[in-house]
């Protein structure tokens, strides 16, 4: 039987996490620090001034929002 390459060390892993019991508190900083890094991840797919959690307009002005259906000339404010 021939194993590839990473089973073997998976399996050396694996025999080394058998004989180690993680502790509560280390097992809750792991976890916080996995959600920690999921969060920054998600910060920075947002938009900058989500990230820099600057005031946003309370009312759109609609007025420069292009139709979606329709291709008119662009006016200025929507250039």
């Amino acid at each position: 039987i021939v194993l590839p390459e990473n089973a073997e060390k998976e399996l050396e892993e694996r025999e080394i996490d058998d004989t180690y019991i993680e502790d509560a508190a280390d097992v809750d900083a792991r976890k916080q620090a996995i959600r920690d890094a999921e969060r920054v991840k998600e910060m920075k797919r947002m938009h900058k001034a989500v990230q820099k959690d600057l005031p946003r307009p309370s009312e759109v002005n609609e007025t420069i929002l292009r139709p979606l259906n329709v291709e008119p000339p662009l006016t200025d404010l929507q250039k």
